[in-house]
């Protein structure tokens, strides 16, 4: 007889991450933006919910500034997948193995250029949108929506026996992701989200990218075998300007 898949639904939480949380399948997996100002100076950027199920919105103080996705894993029985989509291009798979509990994306791939939040308004912001619709062949409208999100699909490692809760062994380096590419083009649509553009969030943003970065992706060199006992809904962060 099989069990009942359980269905974990991502929360925004008070301290600014967005939560994945599932005791029984060790589950307790945190994202959070973390924007990276002058001298290297890093503050985590407010996570709220946003309008519609599974949007949350990153609320960015400062038009233009770098920014890296940053990944909390608390329990460390399992290793952890994550795809990322931004736009309709195809969706990136980065890997977080068991035993790391932090990690971070300053760039979408090794030697990748660095993450940037930029103002609508500037000129780098209206390229990105120009070349994202020229790209895909949409509209402006729905260029800017595209070009102001990030996209998220966690998935956790399936195990035969489920081990008992423990908060220890980690490896507390932060260091970035494994990364193992994917042909398979998982991109949302992000119709649902023009939606939010009359509410007092603040104004659509757009993510764009900067200098290249040093960040090495280690080869992740196992098969990973998906938890189907779980499953994660799928979500998005907007990256947007306080109101």
């Amino acid at each position: 007889m099989s069990l009942e898949k359980c269905i974990v639904d991502p929360l925004a939480t008070g301290n600014n991450t967005v939560h994945l949380y599932h005791p029984t399948y060790e589950l307790d997996f945190e994202i959070k933006i973390t924007a990276i100002g002058p001298n290297n100076y890093r503050n985590d950027v407010p996570l709220t919910d946003g309008c519609g199920y599974g949007i949350f919105v990153g609320h960015f103080d400062d038009k233009d500034v770098d920014f890296e996705i940053g990944f909390i894993n608390h329990l460390h029985h399992r290793d952890i997948q994550i795809g990322l989509s931004y736009g309709l291009d195809e969706e990136r798979v980065y890997y977080m193995p068991s035993k790391r509990k932090y990690g971070r994306l300053q760039a979408l791939q090794t030697f990748g250029r660095q993450l940037r939040f930029l103002s609508p308004n500037s000129p780098a912001g209206q390229e990105m949108v120009r070349k994202t619709a020229e790209k895909h062949g949409t509209s402006l409208a729905e260029a800017a929506v595209l070009c102001s999100a990030v996209h998220f699909n966690v998935k956790v490692e399936y195990k035969v026996q489920v081990k008992p809760v423990l908060n220890n062994g980690y490896d507390d380096e932060m260091g970035a992701l494994g990364c193992l590419p994917t042909d398979a083009n998982s991109a949302f649509s992000d119709q649902e989200l023009s939606n939010a553009d009359g509410l007092n969030i603040g104004q659509r943003g757009v993510v764009g990218f900067g200098g290249l970065t040093n960040q090495v992706l280690p080869i992740y060199n196992k098969r990973f075998v998906e938890e189907h006992r779980i499953e994660i809904k799928p979500f998005c962060i907007e990256m947007r300007l306080n109101p």
